[in-house]
């Protein structure tokens, strides 16, 4: 679900930003693999177990079943966090400080409270200070140089997706983060006073 959620929201921001829409042939490729992926994909799921279905009908239970529990996990970190405001608990704290009625997650399923929780408000707030500066600046070269468009989409999906879960706390995704800020920003300082990129000889 968060990835869906982060892939069609970068969509969306790639779109804006190369102006332009996919060929008719590309869409309709695209729509085809999406659901012959939604076919094929319940006969694989791993170990037989249904927790890897994107849906099930008891999410239809309540906004806490349908979020995965999120809600729940969220305002149990928020109190958590209010206990702890200014240095926050420290990082992989929380399975300890969970309740036993809620499963021991390593991390609380977003960015935010997963800032705060690690470092609290004197670690959180520069950390996303840093971040949105960051991310407007890949922007800004993304609009003048559509050509970074793919590389932006990842930076794009990939922090919505942190919204609702672990992104910025497992290193294979920080890994993909940082190489595509490192590629946009090698491509913002090589672009010329157009916003064209420059070639060295």
């Amino acid at each position: 679900q968060p990835a869906i959620v982060g892939v069609g929201a970068a969509a969306m921001i790639g779109l804006m930003v190369t102006k332009s829409l996919p060929p008719p042939q590309v869409i309709a490729k695209l729509s085809a693999c999406f659901v012959l992926a939604a076919i094929i994909a319940p006969q694989f799921i791993p170990y037989n177990d249904p927790y890897f279905l994107m849906f099930e009908a008891k999410d239809l239970a309540s906004g806490n079943a349908a979020s995965g529990g999120r809600f729940s996990l969220w305002l149990t970190a928020t109190g958590i966090i209010a206990d702890y405001p200014l240095f926050g608990a420290g990082d992989g704290i929380l399975p300890l400080l969970l309740p036993a009625n809620v499963f021991p997650h390593v991390q609380p399923h977003n960015a935010v409270l997963q800032f705060l929780l690690s470092w609290g408000l004197i670690g959180a707030l520069p950390a996303l200070f840093l971040l949105a500066r960051a991310t407007w600046y890949v922007h800004a070269v993304a609009w003048k140089q559509p050509f970074v468009a793919p590389v932006l989409m990842m930076l794009d999906a990939l922090p919505i997706m942190s919204l609702l879960d672990g992104i910025f706390y497992f290193n294979r995704f920080l890994m993909l983060i940082f190489l595509g800020y490192a590629a946009i920003f090698a491509a913002g300082r090589s672009a010329g006073p157009t916003g064209t990129p420059q070639h060295t000889p």
